[in-house]
């Protein structure tokens, strides 16, 4: 069964060759590279569902606690028991770690923090944790203003209009702009862009796809395989490629789940060596750096800068409620060819047009 989006691409008229590559407007565009955290996410959010570290806990642990209160008798489709049931079996021992983080989880500033403490001893916990983390995020995607209810409502187009000053939206607007790019040439618009997320969500791809199948006159597929040649790296995995045929769509519900949280890490486990150095490839090769919605953990730090160094011509830094002691390390990683902006991160990258586009 086609999802909402491939509904609507149905409609679409594709150009006669829709070519899957990037033509440049006046030689090699800059690479420009954006690293995500769990704040970026919050420029697509309607009802304050995208979770942030402690919200996200919270969110977890009020979960749990309910379904712990109904039992064997909690028969939703989402419930750890039943996910866990149907891949392998649910047994004392799962039981035990759902009562485990919902009992710990407040004495932790996120839930990777207290998975990082349990995890060696009481493995349970990270497999648990996951498909809540995993319940939680798709229930942000499904509430998000690219949700597939919204776009059943309005329309991708008015999807992506009432997103036009997130920070998604001025990069799409603005991004390429000194170089006279056409926005409708999207390929173009969005050559030179990378992205590298510390989020499980899909809200990046999503955005991608409305535009590409909204603006572009795509059907869902070649819209799906359009963004397949945008860098797009998460650096501890996601709930899935969209477009695949067994992948989780965006927010999808619940039959998915059993396979999506297979597909997320938590802080505390190794990023793979060859993932990890394609990411700090993609970093070390930037000409302009973007972080939004981060909190420079030292851990995510190393990850990009395995040297130490940050090489790219100019930096901007979303520094939005970090410490003075986080700061302060961030500062002596970076060099004075950075930015840093103290605003969310729509209202930052208006700030930092000038600099960024031009």
């Amino acid at each position: 069964m086609p999802g909402v989006l491939e509904s609507f691409a149905d409609g679409c008229h594709p150009p006669q060759t829709p070519a899957i590559t990037f033509a440049q407007a006046d030689g090699v565009a800059m690479k420009t590279v954006f690293v995500l955290g769990a704040g970026a996410s919050l420029d697509f959010d309607r009802s304050n569902q995208m979770p942030v570290g402690a919200d996200l806990a919270r969110m977890i642990r009020a979960a749990l606690s309910n379904e712990i209160a109904a039992g064997s008798g909690d028969t939703s489709e989402d419930s750890v028991q039943r996910v866990l049931g149907i891949s392998g079996g649910f047994f004392g021992v799962h039981k035990e770690a759902m009562h485990t983080i919902r009992d710990h989880i407040h004495t932790k500033d996120s839930i990777d923090d207290l998975v990082n403490e349990w995890a060696q001893d009481r493995p349970e916990v990270a497999k648990v944790a996951k498909i809540c983390i995993a319940r939680q995020i798709l229930h942000a995607e499904r509430k998000s203003l690219m949700s597939p209810g919204a776009i059943e409502s309005n329309g991708p187009g008015e999807v992506l209009n009432q997103l036009s000053n997130s920070w998604m939206g001025q990069v799409h607007r603005r991004h390429r702009i000194g170089e006279n790019v056409r926005r409708r040439d999207l390929d173009d618009v969005f050559a030179g862009l990378s992205f590298v997320t510390f989020n499980y969500d899909r809200t990046i791809e999503q955005y991608l796809a409305l535009a590409y199948i909204a603006l572009g006159g795509f059907t869902a597929d070649q819209a799906y395989a359009h963004i397949k040649r945008i860098p797009i790296h998460h650096v501890y995995g996601s709930l899935g490629e969209l477009g695949l045929t067994n992948a989780m769509p965006y927010g999808g519900y619940s039959d998915g789940l059993i396979n999506a949280w297979q597909g997320i890490k938590t802080y505390n486990e190794e990023v793979g060596t060859e993932h990890a150095s394609t990411i700090a490839e993609v970093v070390r090769q930037a000409d302009k750096l973007v972080f939004l919605g981060l909190g420079y953990h030292p851990q995510n730090m190393r990850i990009l800068f395995p040297e130490g160094k940050d090489y790219a011509a100019q930096t901007f830094c979303c520094t939005l409620g970090l410490s003075n002691r986080r700061h302060g390390e961030i500062g002596q990683l970076f060099s004075g060819k950075t930015l840093y902006f103290s605003e969310p991160c729509d209202s930052m990258i208006r700030s930092a047009s000038d600099d960024l586009f031009y």
